[in-house]
């Protein structure tokens, strides 16, 4: 896409037929350097972006579930202390 769906190798070769032509073909080839390593930064960074927010919700989930689990725990011991409680009189000992 960069070249337009053409042969690089083609384009070097017509370059290096002009007058001063190794100049022209060594700036294709650090354009197509230059453009392949742009793309791949910019995947990159997509790629460690994505990977970043997914470890952020992942981290967020963990924080959430550990608190659902203290919620659930609370209840169970509140409940146990009222099932003990006979008396209602908010003492577990008679």
């Amino acid at each position: 896409s960069i070249s337009n769906g053409m042969n690089w190798g083609d384009g070097a070769d017509a370059l290096a037929t002009i007058d001063g032509g190794m100049f022209w073909v060594m700036i294709l080839y650090f354009y197509i350097a230059f453009c392949s390593f742009a793309v791949l930064n910019v995947m990159t960074g997509v790629f460690c972006n994505s990977a970043i927010k997914a470890a952020e919700r992942d981290h967020e989930m963990q924080v959430w579930a550990l608190m659902q689990t203290r919620r659930e725990l609370r209840e169970q011991v509140e409940f146990l202390f009222h099932k003990i409680d006979k008396r209602g009189r908010g003492k577990i000992t008679p």
